[in-house]
């Protein structure tokens, strides 16, 4: 045993001669120290050399026979021949005259291994998602995984001014080796090729001041460095700090060159620390030996460590190199080993500068384990939060083999460096996509980049735009020789409407289906809805469908409002159970359900954009020859022309349309169906039942639809049975960036990504899956051709002159069809030649700040008088004395500031109103009846209902007729509908009008330019008994009068 408190340190200054010879124990510690300084990194050589150190076997520790005393006045001692060679190992030098033999001990030195490799140098960048876990073990089975035959590695982090990069760098044979190693250990980390990267930028600095330092092992090199057990608190986090604060034109890098041993360093270690006996050789320091024992247990490696800093002043650059070095402070183990800068005596400036570049070294690197060059060496971790580190912007994750070849281009994956084109083929494609992700995330140009392949490639699509900037934009992409095949659907068009019969089918399952899908479209649409609304729809909608003369919405309107074309109607259908539902079951339902229906009808009726359209029985549409030849369908429903829910209503039944032609072609052949792909943008909007059964379908219709909208609470909201399917269904998902909850649904659909993945996508950047989960992988979308803007309009003229020649009719032949489609029947609201045009002139009030009680009075009493009538004998329709109750309803109305229109259009012509009140925001339909029947007058009030009339006021001098009506209206109609009928007798008819108008006067008015506030004082219940004795009997005279 020997002590080796002071042993290094002697060894490390020269010598004094001594004039005897050293003890046993300065020979065994001198033995030991010139073979293991070469472990430590210190040693320069003139040339570029390899990595390993040269390597001698470590001597049994023995010593030669002691000699007699000698003079060393004229020659060198044997310690001092060892110093010597100790400063020829660490610098360099040599002495021909040292040479091993049996009395000095001195070690002969192998030959020099150099570094003649010329070979082109390849740079892999690594880009880390910015919360990367690294795996420690995964980084240590890396660096073992590295074969003894390879070229040396080089790990370095870059600085510049603006970004920080992480890369491994490695001759052009080892490249393609390593690229795989480093794509399956860290499979998160993308691994990209540069070319000259560092010296790029470092000759960019150009003439700048330029610091290279190496360090190395301050102790014994079998004594270890400080290790880490994880990457929470990442060691290149001081690294990276200091490389965050470069300037512009300054470079700033640390280096760590490494390689694998070849030779047996681990016994030999293990034999320098022990004796004879294998016990510990430094009787002083027995840690050495168990600290060497830790060491050896792990693959050796050769390491050079080193830092370059490149700057426009000396002293700027000594301050990074400071702070960079410093850097390396925290692996220092005070139980162990330590960096330590080395001075560059004998390392010339300029070769230590082109050694940096081409990752060579004249200086013989340092001896290290896996577990203290990890330390270093892996990619930087989540805890390393630096701005400036060049990360991954997104996880990504290659394509699955069935998402790439020929077809329908998605997109492009890049993962690793490498970039993949993502494609669909038409088998694919008729399993349906499904496309997800907030506004301005790209899912607009995903779909206009999809159909722009599809018009280009012949397909057949139809497109559903709800706002309209879509169909424009495709419009300037049809392509010349597919102009014919454009059918333009724009209910905006008004001088040329396109008809669309929704009521049209060709077989019994279209039949079915319609029934099924308008009943559901309606129930869907409405604020009120029970079994017997859907009854009595369905059955309406088969009676259409059933008919020999067939029918449009407006032919189901009259259906379910007038008696006498029902029957008519009933005639002509040809399902005797539908029949029978008319004529038998109807009449025993309570209440009106159709009026709830009759409401929806008209307000979807209402705008004549959509009444154009729809009244065209014999519409142009082929929906099946558009999907058997393959034509380019482009709805623009604009909710600016239509209305809202005008919009989604005619969507949503042109998707049924759509979904009932495609099942109707089950009698082909599977084969034999041309494919054919629906787009519809907003989808929620345009939600059916048989979407669902489309979804889950899959391929057999050979219709494809690509569904696209912003977040699931849409589809929540409208049908979760739909959600629920085009969340498991569709065989393609693609997904933009999203918020919390729904990447929190939709994060179980993919076995690599999760909902931070989906909320940090940027736009144009996407998640996607083909078939199943594990199929998943990101992608980034294309961006939009260019187009001619010079023939944009010329190509938007001629294909919209070619639709509306093909599909329209012009808006005369339209209205023409809507007056020969007129019920005979309708009361004409015009005035025949030769009458007198009734005044739509509004008597002016008196004008007063406020009633005074006289005043009021008056007021009060006016109506007692009733002037007797000249009626106009064509003014209203039925007998004297209902024309007279007509015009002195309109006579109380012109008094009050109420508008009152005699004969009223209802329902687009399908029949009218004895007369129609209107002030302000308020309505009232007042109908008389005289001579007709309860069951006419329930169609009356159910006529009113449908239009929209706030209150309808049914006037009777017949009791019993009133009896009736009111029994009917309270046992069968619904809540909301009683409360909006009053049935009463013509004086309790203008009591009830007084108390509306008071209701309604107690406002500011302004009269002939003036805003007055207008006071109705209540009348008591005395005064209201007078006036309906007094109003009683002025009509009891004029209809004596009129009887004569």
């Amino acid at each position: 045993m020997t002590d080796r408190r002071d042993a290094s340190p002697w060894l490390k200054t020269e010598l004094r001669a001594e004039s005897f010879l050293p003890t046993q124990m300065e020979l065994l510690t001198a033995q030991f120290y010139i073979w293991e300084v070469r472990g430590r990194g210190w040693i320069v050589h003139p040339t570029p050399v390899a990595l390993e150190p040269p390597f001698v076997p470590f001597p049994f520790h023995w010593v030669p026979r002691a000699g007699r005393r000698i003079d060393d006045g004229c020659k060198p001692t044997f310690l001092s021949k060892i110093a010597q060679q100790f400063d020829q190992l660490v610098h360099g030098r040599q002495d021909d005259s040292l040479t091993y033999n049996d009395e000095n001990l001195i070690l002969e030195e192998p030959e020099l291994e150099t570094d003649e490799d010329d070979s082109p140098i390849v740079e892999l960048r690594l880009s880390a998602p910015p919360m990367l876990k690294t795996p420690r073990e995964a980084v240590i089975q890396f660096l073992s995984s590295l074969p003894v035959a390879v070229h040396p590695l080089t790990f370095e982090i870059v600085g510049l001014s603006d970004v920080i990069t992480a890369q491994i760098t490695v001759r052009e044979p080892d490249a393609r080796f390593i690229e795989q190693q480093l794509r399956a250990y860290f499979p998160d980390v993308v691994v990209t090729r540069e070319v000259e990267y560092l010296r790029s930028w470092w000759h960019e600095a150009g003439e700048a001041s330029s610091i290279i330092v190496d360090f190395a092992l301050s102790n014994e090199f079998m004594l270890p460095l400080k290790t880490f057990k994880g990457f929470d608190i990442d060691p290149l986090i001081a690294v990276v700090s200091a490389l965050s604060n470069l300037q512009l034109g300054e470079v700033g890098i640390l280096q760590i060159m490494f390689q694998p041993t070849r030779h047996p360093w681990a016994e030999n270690v293990m034999r320098s620390v022990t004796d004879h006996e294998g016990k510990a050789f430094f009787m002083d320091a027995p840690e050495i030996t168990r600290a060497a024992k830790d060491k050896v247990a792990h693959p050796l490696f050769a390491a050079v460590i080193r830092i370059g800093i490149k700057s426009s002043y000396l002293d700027r650059a000594w301050d990074i190199a400071r702070a960079l070095g410093g850097s390396l402070r925290n692996l220092a183990n005070p139980a162990g080993n330590e960096l330590i800068p080395l001075t560059n005596d004998g390392y010339d400036s300029d070769e230590h500068e082109e050694d940096l570049l081409r990752r060579r070294t004249r200086r013989s690197g340092m001896l290290l384990n896996s577990e203290e060059l990890v330390t270093l060496v892996h990619p930087p971790s989540a805890s390393v939060r630096a701005e400036k580190l060049k990360r991954q912007d997104r996880k990504t994750r290659a394509a699955p083999a069935i998402a790439t070849g020929d077809g329908l281009l998605l997109g492009t994956n890049i993962h690793a460096g490498r970039s993949t084109e993502v494609t669909l083929s038409a088998d694919q494609r008729s399993k349906h996509l499904y496309t997800v992700g907030a506004s301005g995330t790209g899912k607009s140009t995903l779909l206009l980049n999809l159909i722009i392949q599809d018009l280009r490639n012949g397909e057949g699509i139809a497109v559903l735009d709800p706002h309209g900037d879509l169909i424009d934009r495709i419009i300037e992409q049809v392509p010349d020789e597919r102009i014919d095949d454009v059918i333009l659907f724009d209910p905006a068009d008004a001088d040329f409407p396109v008809g669309f019969n929704i009521l049209s089918a060709h077989s019994e399952l279209e039949r079915t289906l319609l029934s099924s899908d308008l009943v559901s479209v309606f129930r869907r649409l409405s604020t009120s809805w029970g079994d017997q609304m859907t009854s009595v729809l369905g059955n309406a909608i088969l009676a259409i469908l059933e008919s020999s003369r067939g029918g449009t919405l407006l032919d189901l309107r009259r259906f379910l409002v007038e008696k006498r074309f029902r029957e008519e109607f009933l005639a002509t259908v040809q399902d005797p159970d539908v029949v029978y539902y008319w004529r038998k079951e109807f009449p025993l339902l309570k209440g009106t359900p159709q009026v709830s229906i009759l409401t929806r009808l008209d307000t979807f009726l209402r705008p004549k954009l959509v009444r154009y359209m729809v009244a065209q029985k014999d519409d142009r549409l082929d929906f099946r020859g558009m999907m058997d030849q393959g034509k380019i369908f482009l709805a623009r429903l604009s909710q600016g022309a239509i209305g809202e829910e005008n919009a989604f209503l005619l969507g949503t039944l042109l998707v049924s349309k759509l979904q009932q032609t495609a099942m109707s072609r089950q009698e082909l052949a599977e084969a034999g169906r041309r494919p054919f792909y629906l787009y519809i943008d907003e989808f929620q909007n345009f939600i059916t039942p048989t979407m669902e059964q489309i979804l889950s379908g899959a391929r057999k219709y050979r219709l494809g639809l690509i569904l696209a909208h912003q977040d699931l609470r849409q589809l929540a909201s409208k049908s979760p049975e739909v959600l629920n399917s085009v969340i498991s269904n569709p065989y393609t998902r693609i997904c933009f960036r999203v918020g919390d909850q729904d990447a929190r649904r939709l994060e179980d659909g993919f076995a690599s990504f999760d909902a931070t993945d989906l909320q940090n996508l940027s736009t144009g950047q996407a998640i996607c899956r083909t078939e199943r989960a594990e199929f998943d992988f990101s992608l980034n979308t294309a961006g939009l051709p260019p187009i001619d803007a010079t023939s944009v309009e010329a190509r938007r003229k001629a294909i919209v002159e070619q639709s509306r020649a093909k599909y329209a009719r012009r808006r005369d032949e339209v209205e023409e069809i809507l007056r020969a489609a007129a019920p005979e029947n309708t009361r004409d609201l015009g005035v025949p030649t030769g009458a007198k045009k009734p005044s739509e002139t509004i008597p002016e009030p008196i004008v007063r700040s406020t009633y005074s009680e006289t005043e009021a009075a008056k007021a009060r009493k006016a109506p007692n008088h009733v002037p007797a009538l000249s009626l106009p004998p064509t003014q209203g329709r039925g007998g004297r004395q209902h024309k007279y109750l007509q015009e002195l309803v309109k006579r109380w109305a012109g008094s009050r500031d109420w508008r009152a229109t005699i004969e009223e259009k209802t329902l687009d012509g399908l029949g009218s109103v004895d007369v129609a009140l209107r002030k302000g925001d308020r309505s009232v339909a007042c109908e008389i009846a005289v001579t007709t029947d309860a069951e006419h007058e329930i169609e009356n009030i159910q006529k009113c209902l449908a239009a929209g009339f706030e209150l309808i006021l049914l006037i009777s001098s017949d009791k019993k007729t009133l009896s009736k009506v009111r029994s009917i209206v309270f046992s069968e109609f619904a809540e909301e509908s009683r409360d909006r009928v009053h049935i009463c007798t013509p004086e309790d008819a203008f009591a009830f009008l007084e108390n509306i108008e008071a209701e309604t006067a107690g406002s500011n008015k302004t009269v002939r330019g003036y805003k007055v506030n207008v006071k109705y004082k209540a009348v008591g219940e005395q005064e209201k008994s007078a006036k309906r004795q007094a109003v009683s009997r002025v009509i009891a005279k004029a209809f004596s009068r009129l009887k004569k």
